[in-house]
């Protein structure tokens, strides 16, 4: 045990099982929790092993098996990892190298979440069990927690105060007769084509209280010489007569968590008839209508917006908001300038890529997509030299046995090992066609990008350009005025 505890050189390995930009923190989070533990345990780092987008399940990772080859080579002696779950997630196969390869290679073991550390502890069949419980007991909560958000969705679940123009009784909607009339008359000027902006005036004229305000007073209770003053504007009045729920119809779970970052769902909700309306459905149905021809008639940039495209370098969704982009205490930049800016740097990619030869841009794209693949590993003409070697080495050793010059014993053990270095070798080389078939695949996808390019007729129109090449655009904020852009498209290959 002593052995486990002395002179150990440390790797630290960090895994993560997809290689998206707007996932990297995570890397950055388990190096410094590895850096942290190492110093606080006075403990010696050689080097550092870093596996991005490879699933848990699979072995067979790059950094993974240079580590093995380090240890192997005695280069280092010992493994510092987050969790058991980023050394490996199938069970069986994480037990055995803690067990066999690791224990009898007396080489340490230190997994930080779990506080396991194969220098104090004797059953490793314990951590692992207790890794798999934790990890299903994560996958029940997570399960259980989006099936209760859907259940909720599905009922006549309220917020905590009820929407203007109702009240609560009985965890019920029902018309508040001060409010719901003033959401009428709404409704009735705005399909009279009244504007907005026009209706607002008129509200603030005859000192009707805003949402807000009405909110504060009747239901927080906050006396009206405290009550901060928020007048009714354009927007408040677009938000109510686009709102379903004044025809009686509830509508749920309008955004779901994708990759960790909210963005607006698709398929929400709806429950009609959940609680009586202040107008029926023919009425918001014409001020739907109107609201469309009024966004669609004259377009320009100043009313139009990218869903579910801006984000910020942490990877949360830019939220907009009259009329411009923005995160609260950082991002804030008009809608107009950031849509000038991805168009123009658009514009100038489309350009390079017509400027350029067809032919010669999908090579020279295939060839850096094999050598990002390939990057690390030996040239398959060395392997298979090395195999064709090691296969004339046993076809020699087997002439031997047969004419008697080594024993059938000498033939097997010196057989066994030839034969384990070339199931290693045929898997690497196996592993280059699954990779010629990945780089098959999002040349396919990049072919169809540079098709859609040169047939695409549209590019006065700003906003559908951006939309039809633009997969999301990453703003970084340099200082309290400039922002730089980082786009990535459609084709995926950024």
């Amino acid at each position: 045990m002593s052995s486990l505890k002395n002179n150990i050189k440390f790797g630290v390995y960090v895994r993560l099982s997809s290689d998206d930009e707007i996932q990297k923190t995570s890397v950055k989070s388990q190096l410094l929790i590895g850096e942290d533990y190492c110093k606080s345990h006075q403990l010696i780092v050689i080097k550092v092993y870093i596996d991005n987008g490879f699933s848990g399940t699979n072995f067979d990772r790059p950094k993974f098996k240079e580590m093995m080859d380090d240890i192997n080579l005695g280069f280092i002696n010992g493994v510092i990892t987050k969790d058991l779950s980023r050394f490996g997630r199938n069970l069986v196969v994480v037990g055995d190298y803690l067990s066999n390869v690791f224990r009898k290679g007396n080489v340490r073991f230190i997994s930080i979440n779990e506080s396991y550390d194969s220098a104090y502890s004797i059953s490793d069949e314990e951590v692992v069990l207790q890794n798999m419980i934790n990890d299903m007991y994560a996958k029940d909560c997570r399960r259980k927690m989006k099936s209760s958000v859907v259940r909720r969705a599905n009922t006549n679940t309220l917020a905590v105060y009820p929407p203007y123009g109702y009240l609560k009784s009985d965890h019920k909607l029902i018309l508040n007769d001060e409010t719901g009339p003033i959401v009428r008359k709404i409704f009735m000027d705005y399909i009279a084509h009244i504007m907005p902006s026009d209706i607002a005036k008129s509200l603030n004229e005859l000192n009707i209280a805003s949402p807000a305000n009405y909110r504060d007073k009747k239901f927080k209770g906050i006396s009206e010489d405290k009550i901060k003053k928020n007048p009714w504007t354009g927007m408040m009045i677009i938000k109510i007569v686009q709102n379903p729920l004044y025809y009686g119809c509830l509508c749920n779970l309008k955004h779901i968590r994708k990759n960790g970052v909210l963005v607006k769902n698709e398929n929400p909700i709806f429950i009609e008839g959940a609680f009586p309306g202040i107008i029926n459905k023919k009425d918001f149905e014409k001020a739907a209508k109107i609201r469309m021809e009024r966004t669609y008639s004259g377009r320009n940039l100043s009313n139009e917006r990218l869903y579910d495209v801006c984000y910020d370098e942490n990877g949360k969704l830019l939220i907009y908001q009259h009329g411009a982009y923005r995160i609260k205490g950082s991002i804030n930049i008009k809608g107009e300038i950031l849509h000038d800016l991805t168009y123009r740097k658009l514009v100038e990619y489309i350009n390079i890529i017509k400027n350029e030869n067809s032919q010669v841009l999908k090579l020279r794209m295939k060839e850096t997509l094999l050598n990002k693949h390939n990057q690390n590993k030996i040239k398959p003409e060395i392997i298979e030299v090395e195999l064709n070697s090691k296969k004339n080495i046993i076809t020699k050793l087997y002439e031997d046995k047969v004419f008697g010059r080594i024993t059938a014993d000498e033939y097997n053990n010196k057989s066994m090992d030839l034969k384990n270095d070339i199931d290693k070798l045929e898997e690497v080389l196996n592993s280059y066609k699954l990779d010629e078939y990945l780089v098959d695949e999002k040349m396919k996808k990049f072919n169809s990008f540079l098709s859609d390019i040169t047939n695409y007729s549209n590019m006065e129109d700003k906003l559908a350009t951006i939309k039809k090449f633009v997969d999301h655009v990453i703003v970084k904020k340099l200082d309290t005025k400039e922002v730089s852009l980082a786009i990535y498209y459609k084709h995926g290959l950024n």
